[in-house]
């Protein structure tokens, strides 16, 4: 048996690749905003240790995921803050909405 891990970055990679899908019933789905965050918050470090081989398209989808992030109009931020909320993530989506931009920031100056 072999195992293939992914590294942080090509998760969030990945999973930006995954955002704006809708379901059956049309509406968003929205984890993958969420997954995106919490990759950014929580393994910004790890994927800042890649930055020498964050190359080709995985480097487009974690910038395009950044830029998604910071954006405060962006329905990567809205979504997300409010999926936050219901989790139990965040107490409110202003503060969801915040954290989302820090964590955003934190990995644009690590990798940009």
């Amino acid at each position: 048996i072999r195992f293939w891990c992914a590294d942080p970055a090509s998760l969030i990679g990945l999973k930006q690749r995954a955002f704006g899908p809708t379901r059956s019933d049309g509406e968003p789905v929205v984890r993958d905003y969420v997954d995106v965050y919490l990759l950014m918050r929580f393994a910004a470090d790890e994927s800042a240790e890649l930055r020498p081989t964050l190359k080709g398209s995985v480097r487009q989808h974690v910038m395009k995921a950044i830029e998604l992030l910071m954006d405060d109009q962006s329905e990567a931020v809205n979504a997300g803050s409010l999926e936050m909320v219901r989790v139990g993530l965040a107490d409110d989506a202003m503060t969801a909405a915040a954290d989302m931009r820090r964590a955003a920031g934190r990995l644009l100056r690590q990798v940009g």
